[in-house]
């Protein structure tokens, strides 16, 4: 998820069905082994800043097992850099506003068909 664009705890815990507690234990224990970075974007709402979250670095993980063997090999993935946080965090928000407008406008059509 956080592999696609930047994501705060309570997007994740809503996607994954799950508390915002376990959310946190886990992207506390990514951050420390250096997987995810997190950075702070503020809100257009008259809000504290969120604390987004995204991918620090990219791998490959294969598991090869077979009878009596198990094999792991971590490969690092090359990919090239994205836009800067800030942008990505409009791009987010230029989304979810797109979003909020089709759900708006489904909903206008719906009321206006009831009379």
């Amino acid at each position: 998820m956080i592999a696609e664009e930047p994501r705060y705890v309570l997007q994740l815990a809503k996607e994954l069905k799950v508390s915002q507690q376990t959310v946190l234990k886990h992207l506390d224990l990514l951050q420390q082994h250096g997987f995810i970075s997190m950075f702070l974007a503020g809100s257009e709402l008259a809000a504290p800043q969120r604390k987004y979250y995204e991918l620090a670095r990219s791998l490959y993980l294969r598991v090869g097992m077979a009878k009596n063997v198990i094999r792991f090999s971590i490969d690092k993935v090359r990919h090239k850099k994205r836009a800067s946080k800030i942008s990505a965090v409009k791009d987010l928000k230029a989304k979810e506003e797109r979003l909020r407008s089709k759900v708006s406008q489904k909903r206008l059509l719906r009321f206006q068909r009831k009379f």
